[in-house]
């Protein structure tokens, strides 16, 4: 695809025009609303998350899903922590994407996550808890601490937890 900056925090991609993303509080504005959860976005620069991380999107069951494009351009964010217990209406999916819808994410790694979630059913991976319709290109999930894990009440993958449609190419788990 052609890349090309247009300012110092635009990127033009194959013609959509994408928002840079370079710290903590950047990535979590996305899921400030639905018009946020359908934006374009590229990572700057590797993250490293601090504190406890509220999931990006929800799947049909509990809100809106992120419906946009995230291009991680070879980036990776480390330090991905989630822990919830109880979640009462067991649907709730997580991952750095809770849920997503039509959506197309590319190019970013996941390093040592850990996620427990108990007492629920609920979709859990480190990249989407739940995928639908969403194409995921050149994304991987590396763990070499075998203190942080993905641990789940029932549906549990290392990249993805649930995958309804949509593709996976380049995608994989270490």
């Amino acid at each position: 695809g052609e890349f090309k900056m247009l300012e110092s925090s635009i990127l033009t991609i194959n013609g959509d025009v994408y928002s840079k993303i370079s710290d903590q509080t950047e990535l979590a504005s996305i899921a400030t609303d639905t018009t946020t959860l359908s934006g374009k976005y590229y990572l700057a620069n590797n993250i490293t998350l601090s504190g406890a991380w509220t999931p990006i999107g929800a799947s049909n069951f509990g809100g809106p899903a992120f419906t946009g494009k995230f291009n991680g351009l070879g980036h990776t964010i480390s330090g991905l922590s989630i822990s919830l217990s109880d979640l009462g209406n067991g649907n709730t999916d997580t991952g750095l994407f809770g849920g997503t819808r039509g959506a197309l994410i590319s190019n970013v790694g996941i390093i040592d996550p850990s996620i427990t979630i108990t007492g629920a059913s609920t979709y859990t991976g480190a990249l989407v808890g739940l995928a639908q319709d969403t194409n995921i290109d050149n994304s991987y999930v590396k763990s070499s601490d075998p203190t942080k894990k993905i641990t789940s009440g029932s549906y549990v993958g290392g990249l993805v937890g649930g995958f309804g449609s949509g593709t996976l190419t380049g995608a994989g788990t270490s």
